[in-house]
């Protein structure tokens, strides 16, 4: 599935944590900017952890920096899902679909590719 999927989406369905961000992230299901608004969202709601605050304030120019403060925050933060990454992915590709089904082509072969990964 060659389609990112928008903050926009995950901050209305899904409250992921930094592992499942990270496995999103480098499975190129969430490109670096939906990682710079998932850290900003969560300054917003109170955070002031460093590594967040870095997250948050990435430009561009520095967008080559999020895999590794993704693996930092990912070290330094207790598991909080007992869910697998994938597991969560899979149902986050799932609802994508179904929610905008109309404007893809063929969604029944996404529904494959889902899976086949």
């Amino acid at each position: 599935m060659a389609t990112l999927i928008p903050f926009s989406f995950l901050n209305l369905y899904a409250g992921l944590d930094w592992r499942e961000v990270l496995w999103g992230y480098e499975h190129q299901l969430i490109g670096w900017p939906t990682v710079v608004d998932i850290a900003t969202e969560h300054i917003r709601a109170g955070s002031d952890d460093s590594k967040e605050l870095q997250l948050a304030s990435l430009t561009k120019m520095e967008a080559h920096q999020v895999g590794s403060l993704l693996r930092d925050l990912v070290s330094a933060s207790p598991k909080v899902n007992e869910s697998e990454p994938k597991t969560v992915w899979m149902d986050l590709l799932l609802a994508w679909l179904f929610v905008n089904k109309a404007s893809i082509t063929d969604p029944l072969a996404e529904i494959e590719k889902i899976y086949a990964d």
